[in-house]
This record gives structure tokens, sequence and C-alpha cells, in this order.
């Protein structure tokens, strides 16, 4: 007795002091809050205002004012055009780095206003024309955050477009059925919402944990105070994600078949039958809610391949990768009565197959995803061409 008793005295000292060290640390390394939350109270309040009904909004780099949105021209002209879509959009009023080697310095560089092709492009068309243009591109998003995104712009801000250029990107397929299926909420058939990620990794658009620091920083305890919560509540994470993490090796050694965690990353076939129908069904939901907008004459879905479609279109050779306009056109198709009155896809994969010399490998940045500055231009300025068109 006397042995266990010294040796849950040991254990308990032991965790006393390494919680100590724990503290201690933070405490002195307090600023180290600064790296892990958001930089302002107010985009902290955006973030917090969206998080569950948007499930996020646009990235750190962004002007806290610009987070939902920008307006490149007064939205007070009588027409009035809405761009939605991830960051190809966004890209417009925050352009890639062309120099990027890795993810870690995409958005590393300072902005001149010649790096603002495109949107300059923009300005100077729709003011030519007294058009009013918002921009609501963000990153990662696609069709089910761009329904919700439709009524908060309305709600929220008054927003009521007569055009939408909307643009579906090939990762949509992926974000449709790994980031954002079972965060959709429901009310009578409508979706009201996409909430907040909140899985244990840190990964991209995962505000959780960052809002819990945020709100410990930000809050108006004194210093002894914002660290005991900080040390608690990492304490708790740390514990979580360790488990959360080795539920998948745990479970798969007693189960016959893996636990397999869906992948954003994922390059979908035509073996993919059940992911292919949902995205399908997400973009009908998105297109059936932006077509009965009373203010809305014309929605223009732009589509574009990757650098691994491109290599079909250019090389022949058999990628056995679904291309996002085919799904499109198929979409278009299996209502053309209803869609054919209000809506036009801009198939950048057949205008590449018709000017080769349009755009070429090297017009991606080293993600194989985006376009660069000069590229992204040519690409704004072919939708520009097909809307002056219609």
């Amino acid at each position: 007795m006397k042995n266990k008793f010294l040796v849950s005295c040991s254990i308990l000292i032991g965790l006393l002091l390494g919680y100590l060290i724990f503290y201690t640390f933070y405490y002195i390394n307090f600023d180290h809050l600064n790296k892990i939350s958001f930089s302002s109270k107010q985009r902290l309040n955006v973030i917090k205002k969206y998080y569950n009904i948007l499930n996020h909004v646009r990235p750190e780099y962004v002007k806290s004012t610009e987070l939902v949105f920008s307006e490149i021209n007064s939205f007070n002209n009588n027409k009035k055009i809405l761009m939605q879509g991830d960051s190809w959009f966004e890209q417009i009023n925050y352009p890639l780095n062309d120099d990027a080697k890795n993810h870690h310095d995409i958005h590393n560089f300072t902005l001149s206003d010649g790096d603002h092709k495109s949107l300059n492009y923009i300005k100077k068309w729709s003011q030519s024309k007294n058009i009013g243009v918002i921009n609501a591109g963000t990153s990662s998003y696609s069709p089910s955050l761009m329904t919700v995104q439709l009524d908060v712009l309305e709600k929220d801000f008054n927003i009521y477009p007569n055009i939408i250029v909307a643009y579906i990107d090939q990762t949509d397929i992926n974000d449709e059925n790994c980031r954002y299926r079972h965060n959709k909420v429901y009310k009578d058939n409508k979706l009201l919402s996409v909430g907040g990620t909140t899985t244990l990794d840190r990964i991209a658009f995962n505000y959780h944990r960052i809002i819990e620091i945020s709100d410990i920083k930000y809050s108006s305890k004194k210093k002894y105070l914002k660290v005991f919560d900080f040390a608690n509540s990492e304490i708790i994470f740390r514990l979580n994600k360790f488990f959360v993490r080795n539920f998948y090796k745990i479970s798969n050694i007693f189960r016959n078949e893996k636990i397999e965690k869906c992948s954003v990353y994922k390059k979908f076939t035509n073996k993919n039958l059940n992911e292919i129908s949902y995205f399908k069904s997400s973009l009908k939901e998105y297109l059936n809610k932006a077509i009965n907008k009373k203010t809305l004459d014309k929605i223009y879905l732009v589509s574009f391949p990757h650098l691994r479609n491109m290599k079909e279109i250019y090389e022949g050779t058999q990628q056995n990768i679904i291309d996002v306009s085919d799904l499109i056109h198929e979409v278009l198709n299996s209502d053309k009565e209803i869609y054919s009155k209000k809506v036009e896809h801009i198939n950048f994969s057949k205008l590449v197959k018709e000017k080769r010399d349009l755009f070429a490998y090297d017009d991606f940045l080293f993600d194989e995803i985006h376009l660069k500055k000069d590229a992204h231009k040519l690409f704004i300025g072919e939708i520009i061409n097909r809307i002056d068109k219609s």
C-alpha cells in the first residue's frame, strides 16, 4: 500500500511539474499566440459570425473589410454582376505569386498595381459600361457554399445581381464530398448553412481551434489567466488530436477493410460514381437557387481544365480523370427546358481545344491548378468577351 501511495504521489508531482513547465513556457512566449490567432478582433468577429453559416471566409492575407466580398465597381449601377467561385476568382483581387515554389510562399509577396492585371481589366471594362461588379470569390468555395452565400449577400449586404458569373473548379468535386457534405444543415429541404470544420487537424479553413485561441487572446483577462486558459485548452486539444489520429490505425487492426480519410486531393475517375453524383446534385441545388432569384437574368458557369486535364487535350494521353466541364454539361442537359433560358456554360476545355495556342503548360503555377497573372488576365478577358456578345 505504501509503495502504491508513493507511486501515485510521484505521478501526481510529475504531472504538476510538467504542467508548470508547460505554463511557464507559454507565459514567457506569450507572443506565440499572435502567430496562431487572427490578426485583429474585427477579423475574429466577422469569422465567428459566418463560421457556422459559410464554413469559412477569405484567408488571413485579405483585408478585414473584404473577408466576404470585394466591390470592384459601384453596385449602384443599373446592371449588376456578382462573381462567385473559389481562389480562381479570389485571385482577381488577391493575385497569387508567380514566383512561388510551394504553398508556403504562394501569398508571400508585396503587391504592386502592376500585379492586379485581372482586377484592372475588370475595373476598366465595368466603368466603361457602367456595370456594378462585386467579387465574392473565396478560396475553396464550391456550389454548396455558393448557394448559402447568395442568401448571406442578399440578407446582410443587400446584394441583388442581374448577372452571376460562377466559377466551378475541378477541385469542387473533392470539396463537396470531403469538406462540406457532412456539415450541411437543411430545413424544409432548403440549404440553410454549411457549418465550420471541427476536425482536430490544423488544416486549411479549420477555424475552430483558431477561434478558441483568438477568443483567449482578445479577452479582457489578465495575462496569467489568459495563459492558464490557453495552456488548459492546448492540453485538451493535443489529447483529443492524439486519440482521433490513432482511431483509424486502431480501427484498421480489427477490421478486414481499411477506414480511409476523405482527401480533398483525390483524383476522381469514372469509377467514383457516388461522389460524382453527389457533386452534380450540389451543382443543381445551386443553380435552382440562383435562377429563382427575381432580379437575375443570366448565370454564366465557367470551368477551366487543370494541367493534368490539359495533357489529355494537348498530348492525347489518357489520364482517366474526370473533367468538371463534362459534369456541368450533364447537369445542364438534365433539364434543358429550365436551364437553357438563364444558364450559359463558358467551357474553357472546349476553348483550349479550339485555340491550342491560347493557353500553355507554362501558364500554370507550381501547383498545376492556378494560373499565373498574365494567363489569368487572358482567362478573365475571354469571360468578359462572352458577356459582351450576349
